[in-house]
């Protein structure tokens, strides 16, 4: 499987920060923001100092700015500063038992998992129903750009002492796949994952 799954594909380092380009590309591509130049460097002057001095140079009437970030220094830094509203990112290490979301962010939380892990195995009480890859061997930059997932459905050939309702959502899982085949055949578009 793991040949499969990461032969030939970049490392995990290497994709989280693809993942965090391409998060970046659809912002550009979906907001007003603006990107700032940032000062050139010289010595002597922190890389914090410079970012700040670029978000201080770039407010101005009727112009505010939202600064995240994780670094409590950078936000302390931005306390004070005219228009700016800096905003302290922090991160639980205590996750709930139940998320709720819905279904894009559901589908983005799994591309998320299947670029961190590389395949994700879904199942319906212990009954494994599908496999969801976000990484494997022979996957394309398209692919990539596109943020593509592969789906691959585990429907056990004997029913066995397997969950009845987990096998329906396993059978009907794949005549969906079979319209969706069917439907790019005819309109070209690419459907399956």
């Amino acid at each position: 499987m793991f040949r499969a799954l990461f032969s030939n594909q970049n490392r995990l380092d290497d994709r989280l920060r693809y993942l965090g380009f391409q998060e970046y590309n659809r912002l550009r591509e979906e907001t007003g923001c603006i990107e700032l130049e940032c000062p050139p460097y010289s010595p002597g002057i922190s890389a914090d100092r410079l970012i700040r001095d670029a978000y201080s140079d770039f407010v101005g009437a009727g112009r505010k700015v939202v600064f995240l970030s994780r670094d409590q220094e950078s936000v302390r830094l931005m306390t004070g500063e005219d228009n700016v509203i800096p905003l302290a990112l922090s991160q639980s290490e205590d996750l709930p038992d139940a998320l709720e979301m819905v279904w894009d962010q559901f589908l983005v939380w799994l591309y998320i998992l299947g670029l961190l892990y590389g395949r994700i195995i879904l199942t319906v009480g212990n009954l494994p129903v599908a496999a969801l890859d976000g990484v494997w061997s022979r996957k394309k930059v398209q692919e990539w750009e596109k943020a593509m997932l592969r789906l691959e459905l585990l429907i056990p050939a004997t029913k066995g002492s397997a969950d009845p309702e987990a096998l329906y959502l396993a059978r009907a899982l794949q005549t969906h796949l079979q319209v969706l085949t069917a439907l790019e055949q005819i309109t070209g578009d690419h459907f399956i994952m």
